[in-house]
């Protein structure tokens, strides 16, 4: 095909700056050094005991009433909204589905 070497000169970008050449000799020696480490250096560590998983920290949440009016019912210890909103409905006597809880600052 004629003119396809001119469209590659035109269109290739030119390196107007050339590399140092001690550049590429860094560069390779790095990747050597690579491949001397020891595969079992970069395993992790699993020799320790495992750790014992903890439960979620209790937050405090006040519960709220949801009605024509909104009314503030008391508070409770939980650690999410779901399991604040059902104790919350124990303690207090009222249906789940009524209440509403936010997690205090």
């Amino acid at each position: 095909m004629p003119g396809v070497g001119l469209l590659r000169e035109v269109y290739q970008p030119r390196i107007l700056h050339a590399a140092p050449a001690f550049a590429a000799r860094k560069h390779s020696q790095g990747r050597r050094n690579l491949s001397l480490i020891e595969p079992t250096k970069l395993a992790a560590n699993t020799a320790g005991m495992a750790k014992k998983p903890e439960p979620p920290a209790l937050k405090t949440w006040t519960i709220y009433k949801v009605a024509a009016k909104v009314v503030w019912l008391g508070t409770v210890e939980a650690p999410n909204r779901r399991i604040a909103i059902e104790k919350g409905a124990g303690e207090f006597k009222v249906d789940a589905w009524r209440l509403y809880a936010v997690e205090r600052r």
